[in-house]
């Protein structure tokens, strides 16, 4: 049983890291595309959205709460952990690791369908303005496209590297 959880957690680790590189390496670059791009473009951008579509951009707004919260109970949710992890090393009690790593996986799941949905959302609002901007504003636009298509990947990679992360640490603690 013991070299099964072995061979269950390296497999798991030898996806979960690469995944993890390359999530990290989509959301650095689409950052650093957004700074190319310029804060006041990107601000003018997001205000012309607000204004030709203002329900979907409430509906954006109520999708980056529900990701925030989930990632503010992510944080908590790793403390706990670390905690469980100290319990277990001195009272040899796992529950709080294994309770914790559940409630991990589910709110994983959750984040990475709230950034999705919230994604995929802010694409399509964008290629909509897209379609119906002036050729002044077209390339900034397609480049702010793009990289929110580069962003969505990213998070794509590293919310599954979390899960399959979450996933080791309750086998191992199981």
């Amino acid at each position: 049983m013991i070299t099964f959880r072995l061979i269950v957690t390296a497999v798991l680790i030898i996806i979960a890291l690469p995944m993890y590189v390359i999530g990290l390496k989509n959301v650095r670059k689409s950052g650093k595309a957004k700074r190319n791009i310029g804060d006041i473009n990107a601000w003018k951008i997001s205000t012309e959205l607000a204004k030709k579509y203002p329900e979907e951009y409430r509906l954006i707004k109520k999708e980056s709460m529900s990701v925030g919260w989930s990632l503010i109970l992510m944080l908590f949710i790793m403390g706990a952990i670390i905690a469980g992890c100290y319990t277990d090393i001195e009272y040899q009690d796992p529950t709080i690791v294994r309770v914790s790593c559940l409630i991990a996986i589910i709110v994983t799941v959750f984040l990475m369908f709230f950034l999705r949905k919230l994604l995929k959302l802010r694409l399509k609002i964008e290629t909509n303005f897209k379609e119906s901007a002036d050729e002044e504003n077209l390339p900034i636009i397609s480049e702010y496209i793009a990289i929110n298509r580069v962003a969505l990947k990213g998070s794509k990679y590293t919310s599954l590297s979390f899960l399959l992360i979450f996933i080791v640490i309750l086998v191992v603690f199981a």
